[in-house]
């Protein structure tokens, strides 16, 4: 019923798509002989508000934009929010009370789309959800899945307010990853580190022996930014001594909710990765330095200068140039009392097409995220890896990257992070449970595509195990009241005391118990009794 129910949906894009290009191709035709001529701008504009990128070159003439036109025969307009600080762009232009484009496409977490929701200013969206003449795409993606996971953007008055951005991909389950130079392991007879003592040795020798051979100590050991999760090298160090999720630093022992963030394992992390950044392992500056700026390092023209790097994927490096080549993934560490951990990213639906309160045609709008939300995944191909024949094409076999999985798609053109106008960066209210993990494996170990897959069968191994982790919490609107603000403030405090303590701006030996005193100020055993409670409604047997 569930594959009948698929193919009927992709039956019908496909017809609705054959039948609008056929019109197209009529009124270009006609016009062209001097006949009827149809003015682009009598048909429906949206605009969609959405964050500027430096990887897209246009919204306006994008690919992917045309595709929509074609098949809705509409226009798409784009009101872009800035780069860096497009929250609060966002936050300034709803509390003013000024007119908003007609959707909103944008990644706000779910206290900020419940807050947003009772403004008034993005509209409840749940009667599409209960009309079949709306929902199919949604019923069939929950078939697939196997529950219904929409359960994580329905809000606390009972209402949806978005189209969620629904993505499965195990390499991103496993984001905070560490990719070594091999080359350079090799240029100084050094094995792949297993442990935090050996990583310690490797990366030691890496700042100070000269590996890329230029008589000039310019090597980094550890290229990091502030790019969330996968950027982070405290928290994947932090792993070999605790359990570490990067977020709110939760751990879950016989069905318990806690933090890591008190426990004297963190402690010890802390101290280890101290005296990395002391001898220069880690240089100050990768607390601060944004993706952009760690790209750059990376990609250093005149000579390869970095020893490992921080991201979720090798494509922090461009696959036009031979470098990436020097990089394979590092498996996480092990550290002196055996802990070995991977933070895990759990794949859950977010919020991220929102139709707000001064849209023209909210059915419109709901259709068109409803379509990029496509059980078949079609247009997931289309919004992540660009224009079929020119980016991608359908594989020879039906052997995927990863075991498990059937080919979907093979790469020809890797446009992910550089600069095109083939696709949105898989910006939109996606559907993809199968794709990510459905490129084609050409069979050769080297490949750009394969090195990815070859990690993260590692990394898996290291995830913590069910009850070892607190999955994602859903908080009630009185949660929400209670909590919402104490944990907002631990996570800003926490991130900034674990950069104060490894650059000695605070001192881990004399500092902790006031740092563990102002936890207690901020109310972190409250917001553990509130997630615990949280916890017990959704899991709890």
């Amino acid at each position: 019923m569930m594959l009948d129910s698929i193919k009927k949906i992709k039956r019908r894009t496909q017809t609705m798509r054959k039948t609008i290009s056929l019109f197209l191709a009529l009124i270009l035709s006609i016009t062209l002989l001097g006949g009827i001529s149809l003015a682009e701008d009598t048909r429906e504009t949206l605009t969609i508000l959405i964050q500027d990128s430096s990887y897209i070159e246009d919204y306006e003439t994008n690919a992917y934009t045309k595709h929509l036109e074609e098949v809705f025969g509409i226009n798409l307009d784009f009101q872009l929010l800035p780069s860096s600080g497009a929250g609060d762009k966002l936050a300034m232009m709803i509390n003013s009370g000024e007119t908003l484009p007609d959707i909103i496409l944008y990644d706000l977490n779910y206290n900020t789309t419940w807050k947003y929701a009772q403004t008034g200013a993005i509209i409840p969206l749940t009667k599409y959800y209960e009309d079949p003449e709306y929902n199919a795409n949604f019923e069939a993606c929950k078939e697939i899945v196997g529950y219904d996971y929409l359960q994580y953007i329905l809000m606390p008055d009972g209402e949806y307010y978005s189209i969620p951005y629904f993505q499965r991909e195990i390499h991103s389950e496993v984001n905070n990853k560490l990719w070594i130079n091999q080359a350079w392991l090799k240029n100084l007879n050094l094995e792949m580190p297993k442990t935090t003592e050996e990583f310690y040795e490797v990366m030691k020798a890496f700042v100070n022996d000269d590996p890329n051979g230029n008589g000039i100590k310019d090597e980094y050991g550890i290229d990091a930014s502030t790019n969330g999760r996968q950027g982070s090298i405290l928290t994947w160090l932090m792993n070999a001594f605790i359990y570490d999720d990067y977020n709110d630093h939760f751990i879950l022992t016989d069905g318990k909710v806690d933090v890591a963030y008190d426990k004297e394992a963190w402690k010890e992390g802390l101290l280890y990765i101290r005296k990395l950044v002391d001898e220069g392992i880690i240089d100050v500056d990768c607390f601060t330095r944004d993706r952009a700026q760690q790209k750059a390092l990376a990609e250093n023209e005149e000579i390869n200068i970095v020893g490992s790097f921080m991201n979720s994927s090798i494509s922090l490096l461009n696959n036009t140039t031979d470098r990436w080549q020097d990089f394979v993934g590092c498996e996480p560490l092990t550290g002196p009392e055996g802990v070995s951990f991977c933070s895990y990213n759990q794949s859950t639906a977010k919020n991220r097409w929102f139709i707000t309160k001064d849209c023209k045609n909210p059915d419109l709008a709901f259709k068109i995220g409803a379509f990029i939300h496509d059980p078949t995944e079609e247009e997931f191909l289309l919004i992540r890896y660009g224009v079929e024949g020119l980016d991608w094409v359908r594989p020879e076999t039906d052997k995927a990257n990863y075991e498990g999985f059937k080919a979907t798609h093979h790469t020809i053109r890797t446009i992910w992070n550089t600069y095109q106008n083939s696709h949105w960066q898989k910006n939109g209210p996606i559907f993809a449970w199968n794709s990510d993990q459905a490129g084609w494996d050409t069979g050769d170990p080297d490949d750009w595509n394969h090195r990815v897959p070859t990690i993260v069968v590692k990394y898996i191994n290291h995830l913590p195990a069910e009850g070892e982790y607190v999955p994602t919490l859903i908080y009630t609107e009185d949660e929400i009241d209670e909590a919402s603000e104490i944990q907002s403030n631990l996570k800003t405090y926490v991130k900034e005391c674990e950069t104060l303590f490894v650059t000695r701006q605070m001192s881990i030996e004399d500092d902790w118990d006031s740092y563990l005193q102002e936890l207690e100020n901020i109310g972190y055993k409250q917001f553990i009794a509130v997630s615990q409670q949280a916890y017990d409604r959704m899991y709890g047997k």
